[in-house]
């Protein structure tokens, strides 16, 4: 089967890499010139739906390695849910947000693996202090760009009207107050220079 989705940010082909849910998948750009097969047996390949608007590339698609996370076969007593944790902060490292590492998780668990974990285990697998704290100084140099994806990530800031926003208390705030509060619940020791 082939899927087509918007991948804004992926920028090369990923060719038989494994998909952040352990699926076996190849990732073509549109951008990238790339053979695939519009017949099989002499048949041209049926279409099972069409559409003009792509939807974007699901979290829990995404390329996550060449090499196989053996998924499926995790069960009760063989280090699953060590096996979990570790995964989570693979996902963490590779800049995937809580929340969809949260959402990765929960397919994995109720679509993948041989025999999954039952939902309080599971909240416990993925309870808040399970994610690492990010650190957005390398070397003592503070990096805006991971702040700043990290912030977007975690807290819904996006662009109404050419205008930043962020998620705070059930609606969408244009206070930069609002913003600056979140910036320094995260860095006590922002400045503005930095």
């Amino acid at each position: 089967m082939h899927f087509y989705f918007k991948g804004y940010d992926l920028t090369a082909n990923k060719i038989k890499w494994y998909s952040n849910i352990g699926i076996h998948c190849d990732y073509k750009l549109g951008i990238k010139n790339t053979a695939d097969l519009l017949k099989i047996n002499g048949q041209v390949r049926k279409w099972l739906r069409k559409c003009e608007d792509h939807d974007p590339l699901p979290a829990w698609l995404y390329p996550y390695n060449k090499k196989n996370p053996n998924l499926a076969k995790l069960s009760d007593g063989d280090g699953r849910n060590d096996k979990l944790f570790t995964y989570i902060l693979k996902m963490q490292s590779q800049g995937t947000a809580k929340k969809d590492i949260k959402e990765t998780i929960s397919i994995i668990n109720n679509y993948i693996l041989e025999q999954p974990v039952d939902k309080s285990e599971l909240n416990i697998i993925l309870r808040d202090e399970a994610f690492m704290k990010e650190s957005f100084f390398i070397k003592g140099v503070f990096h805006h760009d991971k702040f700043g994806d990290f912030l977007i990530n975690e807290h819904h800031i996006c662009k109404i009207a050419n205008v930043l926003h962020i998620y705070h208390d059930g609606v969408y705030s244009d206070r930069e107050e609002d913003i600056e509060r979140m910036m320094v619940k995260h860095i006590s020791s922002l400045t503005r220079a930095r």
